[in-house]
């Protein structure tokens, strides 16, 4: 009698446990801060496509401008 534990876990289950779930934790962080990272990289580079978008946008107008002088002269 009193030989024979059930149900009952291991000291060093639950310390290779905890190990894993710190493991887990730091790279959920680490994660985290990489989303970060790429939003911070995808607002900059969107915020350069608009500088790009209205660069495109006047040049067109500038050749639309060069080509009725072209016109005009000719």
């Amino acid at each position: 009698i009193g030989t024979t534990l059930t149900g009952v876990a291991l000291s060093s289950d639950l310390t290779s446990n905890a190990s894993r779930v710190r493991s887990l934790e730091i790279s959920v962080t680490t994660n985290a801060s990489d989303i970060t990272a790429l939003e911070t990289d995808m607002t900059s580079k969107a915020s350069r496509v608009t500088s790009l978008e209205t660069n495109v946008t006047t040049k067109e107008t500038g050749i639309a401008a060069l080509a009725t002088t072209i016109l005009m002269a000719g």
